[in-house]
């Protein structure tokens, strides 16, 4: 029985669920749809063992804009996007880690140690979410769901902090993807880098940790996700009011909880919001490699290195 059989049986989404739709005029085909089902029980799984420890949680960036304007994903997109203030989020990490059993993995250096990323992934072990700078890690690369620290934010050497933070996730990414043919091949300083970095996960991740925490024990009018550096600093940033209450809103066939200050939060990651970007720019957030709701990793990894997969599953 693969995954969403299982998530058909088990009531947590339906057949009809399941069935390809136009949303927004974009064709949401039955293969992101079976995503979007592992997405919805990684999210049911997530706010289990939140419930049951009292823990604060609320969705952003693109999870954020869709339970706003979608009532659940935007049609184009393919993941969740979850944070937590940091004090919940390191409870979660280091506390209940072991509460999430098979097939879900709460992904971090302290769980999986070729992972470095420098935030936390509830994965789904029976799927595949991978590219081929990563393929050959054996670090669990299941479809999964993102869970960011939230961290006060003092105006005085944020930069600084951001131009750290961003010198150590690029030891993270050479740590992750060291040795792989793939990177081996482009010669570039950066592959040459990478072929031969051999670091420690868990103390890079530790490194990023304490640089975003260390406004924690000051008084800070501002929050901010520093654990990631994607989005510019500008639009990374917020008051923390905004974040001080939460609401439940509509998402898919679940709720998500949002912070009271949505609006302005939203308006200061994308601006104009409400508006769609144009049709050519759609579902091209995440360079995917293999993506696969109904075969686990493990299985696509090793028919990668038999040379059996060489491109995007259809």
């Amino acid at each position: 029985m693969t995954e969403c059989e299982r998530l058909v049986a088990e009531g947590i989404v339906t057949e009809d669920f399941l069935k390809e739709e136009a949303i927004c005029d974009y064709t949401v085909t039955t293969k992101q749809k079976k995503v979007w089902a592992i997405e919805l029980d990684l999210l049911r799984e997530f706010r289990r063992v939140c419930d049951k420890y009292n823990l604060k949680w609320f969705g952003i960036y693109g999870t954020l804009l869709g339970a706003v304007r979608h009532q659940g994903f935007i049609p184009w997109d393919d993941d969740l996007d979850i944070c937590m203030p940091r004090k919940d989020y390191e409870l979660l990490t280091k506390v209940y880690a072991k509460e999430f059993e098979n097939p879900y993995f709460l992904q971090t250096p302290y769980t999986d140690k070729d992972y470095a990323y420098s935030f936390a992934k509830l994965r789904n072990s029976n799927t595949s979410f991978a590219t081929k700078t990563f393929i050959e890690s054996s670090m669990n690369q299941g479809i999964f769901l993102d869970i960011y620290p939230l961290d006060e934010s003092e105006s005085e050497g944020y930069e600084k902090r951001r131009e750290e933070i961003i010198a150590v996730l690029k030891k993270c990414s050479a740590f992750m993807s060291r040795n792989n043919k793939y990177i081996q091949n482009k010669h570039t300083e950066f592959a040459k880098t990478q072929r031969f970095f051999d670091g420690d996960g868990e103390k890079l991740y530790e490194m990023i940790q304490g640089i975003a925490s260390s406004s924690g024990m000051k008084d800070c009018e501002y929050c901010s996700l520093e654990v990631l550096t994607i989005y510019s600093s500008e639009r990374n940033r917020w008051e923390k009011s905004l974040f001080d209450d939460v609401s439940e809103v509509p998402f898919c066939n679940t709720t998500v909880f949002v912070p009271s200050g949505w609006d302005r939060i939203l308006k200061t990651i994308y601006g104009e919001y409400m508006k769609y970007p144009p049709v050519e720019e759609r579902g091209k957030g995440h360079c995917v490699e293999f993506l696969d709701a109904e075969t686990s990793y493990i299985d696509i990894r090793e028919q990668y290195l038999k040379g059996l997969v060489v491109k995007k599953p259809e």
